[in-house]
């Protein structure tokens, strides 16, 4: 890449990974596979270093109210929500589907919640749609 040598620089990655706009957890997996430590730290959202962060979220989920807001992480698993959101919660059949972790979207196509599902995705906006994969309880969600 550089010099033709087989092995880029950490910079040289680093630098590729900016100008592609690639996340900074995919970066740190770039910079494994070349044999270099990863730069970039991962924290869970209750670490004390992501405090203010925290707060600042549950600032935005409380000001929805009393509109449902949840948080997702990028899985799509529940992590954060507000008190408008527990109605909606409570008309899931099968309590054994709210255990933690709570995958948003496979919940959203489980067979036990298709119901609620039509009715939360329009509380939060979206038009859920069987995208014709009901045996795998596969949907699409369309913004209204």
């Amino acid at each position: 890449m550089e010099s033709g040598r087989a092995t880029p620089s950490r910079e040289m990655l680093l630098k590729l990974a900016e100008h592609l706009g690639v996340p900074l957890r995919e970066r740190n997996t770039w910079l494994l596979a070349a044999g270099y430590a990863p730069v970039f730290e991962e924290r869970k959202l209750d670490s004390p270093a992501l405090h203010e962060a925290r707060q600042a979220i549950d600032v935005l989920l409380k000001s929805a109210e009393p509109f449902p807001a949840l948080v997702v992480d990028r899985g799509w698993n529940l992590v954060a929500a507000n008190a408008a959101l527990q109605p909606l919660l409570a008309l899931v059949d099968d309590s054994g589907l709210l255990q933690p972790p709570v995958n948003v979207m496979s919940r959203l196509g489980h067979r036990h919640s298709r119901g609620i599902s039509c009715r939360m995705g329009a509380a939060l906006g979206f038009l859920v749609v069987p995208d014709g994969a009901a045996e795998r309880g596969g949907i699409s969600l369309r913004r209204l």
